[in-house]
């Protein structure tokens, strides 16, 4: 459905591009997620996908389309939610919607059937009268998903859309996202600096500093990784290397102040390590691999999903 071809982009004011050569394909009817720490050119890639931003360098195309030439008829299939609320608090929900139904050309009465079926679809019947800044964070998020919708797109772009969500509102959300991919076959593409988010995507896209970094569904990245993943938190991390090193011929890597060891079913000596060894050893912890992990594996970097959002 969608197709990234050496896709690079430069800010005038900046000598580093924030996309470098990117490719990659959406197919229809799959949640996306680009996952990516502060500075990874997801915001970039999300703003040129969503037409914001022109393609300076390389191709993208849709439906075969390409969006340089044919950039306003692809901009009437796409729901955009971004990720500063576009929502009017003033408002209430009902008059949101039909806000919305006038931009694209269209009157209320005309669009009646398609705002009922909406309203039902996001269970927002009982707040139709009510103001927005009456409402939850996860209730605004809602009514953006249903004005997002309105012109019944095929693509949805959603930029950090849990930002400011707690966590049953966050679980709402992906819920919906899910409903609207397996009911009406919507092309889902979302950005996150949040792991667990992208481990519920059908795919997801890594991206560290503009390039991209490995693609596929998360179990698989995951599984390529190996079984186990020790982490051994130490105030003696030079020790702790040298003893998996000369012991076991274990090679360990320093995270911070964690040795982190990919397992790879051998768990044999981890008995003996903190029998003998808890003079340098604070604490040890066995994980399976996260998104985290395959990021680290392939960058060599910690994945911080505490930054502060991105600006490029």
């Amino acid at each position: 459905m969608i197709s990234v071809h050496n896709v690079t982009y430069r800010y005038a004011e900046s000598r580093v591009p924030a996309l470098s050569d990117v490719t990659f394909e959406v197919t229809a009817g799959e949640i996306c997620g680009f996952l990516a720490p502060n500075g990874g050119g997801k915001t970039t890639l999300f703003k040129i996908l969503a037409t914001m931003l022109p393609v300076q360098q390389g191709r993208l195309q849709y439906n075969g389309e390409d969006y340089q030439n044919n950039f306003k008829a692809i901009r009437n299939t796409i729901g955009v939610v971004f990720q500063n609320p576009s929502i009017d608090k003033k408002l209430t929900v009902r008059e949101n919607l039909h806000c919305q139904v006038y931009i694209y050309g269209s009157t209320p009465s005309r669009e009646s059937e398609r705002i009922n079926e909406l309203v039902q679809l996001f269970d927002l019947s009982k707040y139709l009268d009510q103001k927005l800044e009456t409402l939850s964070g996860g209730y605004q998020r809602r009514v953006e998903l249903a004005k997002c919708m309105l012109h019944n797109p095929a693509v949805i772009l959603l930029d950090e859309p849990s930002t400011g969500l707690d966590i049953v509102s966050r679980r709402d959300l992906w819920r919906y996202l899910k409903t609207i991919r397996d009911q009406r076959n919507v092309t889902v593409l979302v950005t996150t600096h949040i792991i667990d988010e992208a481990e519920q995507c059908d795919r997801v896209i890594i991206l560290n500093e503009g390039e991209l970094v490995v693609s596929g569904a998360p179990s698989v990245l995951k599984d390529e990784i190996g079984s186990e993943i020790l982490s051994l938190k130490s105030e003696k991390i030079a020790s702790v290397l040298s003893l998996l090193q000369e012991k076991w011929n274990i090679e360990g890597v320093q995270v911070d102040g964690t040795v982190r060891v990919e397992l790879q079913g051998n768990r044999k000596f981890i008995n003996q390590l903190l029998t003998d060894h808890l003079d340098i050893i604070d604490s040890a912890t066995i994980s399976k691999p996260s998104l985290a992990d395959v990021f680290f594996n392939h960058t060599g970097n910690k994945f911080d999903e505490l930054k502060e959002q991105e600006q490029t």
